[in-house]
């Protein structure tokens, strides 16, 4: 009994093939679905389900995605918003502590000017640091944005902030929506002729070698965006790391002052750039 019904199995798939046509249009991205059948109304009920069949997966595939990068950066943001708000809860303890407020001098802002060569130099490791940590978690989302391999996907995220955050990136994006272009009318063409002609014509040889030759530069495309995308990540992380390095060693040195004001001043402008850092990353 389960060879037979196997078997029925597979000839209800053969038919139901024979009377599917599903065509692409040539230049666009939409498709032509038709079945064949003496129902008219099982025809429409059959190109209806294609049709929302092929919605659904398209969509649902798209959603993974991004959700997993959207997860991603998520959590990036709690954890930089969570130091953020630990470095604000620090400056109202110095300021408890110290009761230092103000040095008395402020600028034409009216902000607070500190006189120490150590205090501009742990305020520059600071911002650089956080220019670190911006740029790397940009380019973590890209490299998590090109893993899965979607040529769709990929082409997408041209013109998009994450491109601008890898230079030449875009360029290879672009280059892969014209290959994508040129593969839907390829494809089109070659469906067209097959129909026309018939499967042993010729010219349909040059046609699949076109089709071919596309699809290969897009997954060789595709490759290099990924590998591109992980090594500017990897590197990345390690300019990040030397970043922290200089700002350890600059806040070390800060600290040896045992000088309650400047302290008030660090921490100050922790929180500031810390503020920023979240604000500048949530805004993409």
């Amino acid at each position: 009994f389960p060879t037979r019904r196997s078997s029925d199995l597979d000839h209800a798939v053969k038919v139901f093939e024979k009377h599917l046509k599903i065509t692409p249009q040539s230049g666009t991205r939409l498709i032509d679905i038709q079945y064949t059948s003496s129902d008219p109304g099982l025809a429409a009920a059959v190109v209806n389900d294609v049709a929302k069949s092929l919605v659904d997966y398209t969509l649902n595939s798209r959603y993974a995605a991004t959700t997993e990068v959207s997860g991603w950066l998520t959590g990036q943001l709690a954890d930089i918003k969570k130091e953020a708000e630990q470095q604000q809860g620090n400056v109202e303890e110095l300021q408890r502590e110290s009761g230092v407020y103000s040095l008395g001098i402020s600028d034409s802002q009216g902000k607070e000017i500190a006189y120490s060569a150590t205090l501009d130099r742990l305020q520059q490791a600071t911002l650089a640091l956080s220019t670190a940590t911006a740029n790397r978690i940009l380019k973590g989302a890209l490299y998590k944005s090109v893993q899965n391999g979607d040529p769709e996907l990929i082409s997408g995220l041209a013109g998009s902030s994450l491109a601008g955050a890898s230079p030449g990136v875009n360029n290879s994006f672009l280059l892969i929506q014209n290959l994508r272009t040129q593969q839907a009318a390829l494809d089109s063409q070659f469906a067209a002729d097959t129909s026309k002609y018939g499967s042993a014509n010729p010219k349909l040889g040059d046609e699949k070698a076109g089709l071919d030759s596309v699809n290969a530069q897009i997954k060789s495309e595709v490759a290099r965006i990924g590998e591109r995308a992980a090594n500017d990540y990897q590197a990345s992380q390690i300019v990040e790391d030397k970043m922290r390095g200089v700002y350890d060693q600059e806040r070390k040195a800060a600290d040896g002052q045992n000088d309650k004001a400047i302290a008030l001043l660090i921490a100050r402008q922790e929180a500031t750039d810390s503020r920023t850092l979240y604000q500048t990353l949530y805004s993409h």
